[in-house]
């Protein structure tokens, strides 16, 4: 059934050339020099290749912009970048410090949101009522998403409602002196790269990305100009293990699980799912494969949180080609008909969920579906050697085998991990 399935009809970014030519995960270095020497944008083609020695023979694009003498400091996905005049926050997650006991030159001029996560907008609220001077800056769809739950966090709602900026992708805006313009991370809904621009300074700020789909999300944008500083978004990765831009490691493994579930003779179907991103990811997989007629007779839909972020990505993508070309359905976990898979939030404890006075057979709680919503290695790799900058910062993680791998082949890096530690790039190269 699912031998049918053409492999690049899995993932919206997988150009049908490298689909051909991919083999046990990955892209050899051979084909990747072949499809480059005929033409193919070596962008489309470097996400998917996993031979170390192919990299290693990679240059990184170098840029002719200054490294800034700017501070920065990290605390694991929050970063605050001190800039002549204006002082930004991205991302104030749980491990930014409380906003009350902030020295006053790191008080916030502006707050940039790149996703609607937790680990990226735990104290947003507290730090948007602390500082209520302070512009805040996302997405529009981030913070929609983030409006789904505004009964946790009235500040959070005061933050929406009163002080976000919602910036269209690629439009630039001038705030307290400095341009910012977001661009596509992929990753989830609504994810940004931050640009930051002012006289002598370019700084870009990847957040969480992606290059290829995920959860019906096209991959990150390519920014087009270079910068003197790029911060990327480093969590462990290995070059050895997934995700890989291959749908065959990412998507398939969702497909079998379910199928077998189906021959087993189970004919409901409970996945629980994180419900912004992974959820979404593992219903894309199946919506992807059915397009392509594999589990014709499979109703797949959502139930809880889940339910409603879907219908955000439905409003944003309805009526395109891909996964969310239709309304997906709602289903009531409570009583399923045959033929059904209903994705819910994942920490329902689904199984104690089942009705007892609904009959338990052919009903099946697959738990643990790998559903890969952030980069591997080789899409880090490529980004790290394809964005044109000086130098480049590894944030949100300790990513030891990405950094030798872009030390090897020429780029200039270093890895933020000390929380609260100042680094000043032009001091360091």
């Amino acid at each position: 059934m699912l031998d049918s399935v053409p492999i690049s009809a899995l993932n919206q970014d997988l150009p049908q050339e490298v689909a051909d030519l991919l083999d046990a995960g990955g892209l050899a270095g051979s084909a990747a020099d072949s499809l480059i020497a005929h033409g193919m944008p070596w962008r489309q083609v470097a996400p998917y290749v996993r031979e170390r020695d192919w990299w290693q023979r990679q240059l990184p694009q170098n840029s002719a912009d200054p490294v800034a003498a700017i501070s920065v400091r990290v605390w694991d996905a929050t970063i605050v970048l001190e800039l002549p005049g204006a002082v930004v926050w991205v991302d104030p997650g749980p491990h930014a410090p409380d906003p009350l006991d902030l020295v006053k030159h790191l008080t916030p001029d502006i707050i940039v949101v790149t996703h609607a996560h937790a680990d990226h907008t735990a104290k947003l609220d507290h730090y948007s009522a602390a500082f209520p001077w302070a512009q805040v800056v996302m997405s529009a769809d981030t913070a929609a998403l983030l409006s789904l739950r505004l009964e946790e966090s009235p500040l959070l709602g005061q933050c929406l409602q009163q002080r976000t900026l919602r910036l269209e992708y690629g439009k630039k805006h001038l705030v307290a002196g400095l341009s910012i313009c977001l661009l596509p991370a992929g990753h989830l809904l609504g994810a940004s790269q931050v640009e930051l621009l002012q006289d002598g300074i370019s700084v870009l700020v990847t957040g969480e990305f992606a290059l290829r789909d995920v959860g019906g999300v096209r991959g990150a944008l390519w920014p087009e100009r270079s910068y003197g500083l790029v911060l990327m978004e480093g969590k462990q990765v290995d070059q050895g293990y997934p995700p890989f831009a291959d749908p065959r490691v990412t998507r398939m493994p969702i497909l079998k699980a379910v199928e077998e579930a189906v021959l087993r003779g189970h004919s409901r179907l409970i996945v629980p799912a994180q419900s912004k991103g992974q959820a979404q990811e593992v219903y894309a997989a199946l919506v992807l494969a059915q397009q392509c007629g594999a589990l014709p007779a499979l109703e797949v839909g959502f139930d809880g949180f889940a339910s409603q972020v879907s219908a955000e990505y439905y409003r944003a993508y309805g009526g395109q080609r891909g996964a969310w070309w239709v309304e997906p359905s709602q289903l009531d976990l409570r009583c399923l008909s045959d033929n059904s898979l209903v994705i819910v939030p994942d920490g329902w404890g689904a199984e104690r969920a089942i009705p007892q006075n609904c009959s338990q057979d052919r009903i099946e709680l697959l738990t643990g579906l790998p559903a890969y919503t952030h980069s591997g290695w080789s899409e880090r790799m490529a980004w790290g050697l394809g964005v044109s900058c000086n130098v480049l910062a590894l944030y949100h993680g300790l990513a030891g085998d990405l950094q030798l791998g872009l030390a090897a082949a020429g780029r200039a890096v270093a890895t933020l991990a000390e929380e609260g530690a100042i680094w000043n790039p032009a001091n360091q190269y």
